[in-house]
């Protein structure tokens, strides 16, 4: 049985990507949030990229039931302690730019839309080393193109 889980989370505002680490504590039911990694950047990503397995894709991949997560202590780099989850770059993004019940994910995604409910979320198990670089449409450089530092 998994004891540690990773879901990829995203400030709206800074657009970045930061895993955040749960885990079963004291033989308790329920996920607890233990560790938010700092951000990963396109540095680490590139790095990575060849090791990198998704969170929400392959090998090791669970989907949790939402009633099973205790998000206490969770809070983006930002601030915000509200998340969503965003069905089109599968992080729980802050909700920073979200307004009542209208959602609005960070720049480098561009989805928007009605805010609805949850029943269960997908994760990877283990702890944040497992889930560096989470969804990206990173590609190889071409021919004669510079890397980005």
């Amino acid at each position: 049985m998994m004891d540690r889980i990773t879901i990829q989370h995203g400030c709206a505002t800074k657009d970045i990507t930061f895993p955040v680490t749960f885990a079963l504590r004291d033989g308790k039911y329920r996920f607890e949030c233990i560790q938010v990694a700092p951000p990963v950047t396109m540095r680490s990503r590139l790095q990575g990229m060849l090791k990198q397995v998704p969170a929400q894709e392959g090998p090791g991949s669970v989907s949790i039931d939402i009633e099973k997560m205790d998000s206490t202590g969770r809070k983006c780099l930002c601030g915000q302690v509200d998340f969503i989850i965003c069905m089109k770059c599968n992080r729980h993004v802050c909700g920073s730019k979200s307004v009542e019940t209208f959602f609005r994910c960070s720049k480098s995604c561009g989805n928007s839309g009605k805010i609805g409910r949850a029943t269960s979320i997908e994760a990877s198990e283990g702890g944040a080393q497992l889930a560096l670089g989470g969804p990206s449409k990173l590609m190889l450089p071409r021919a004669g193109q510079k890397l980005l530092r």
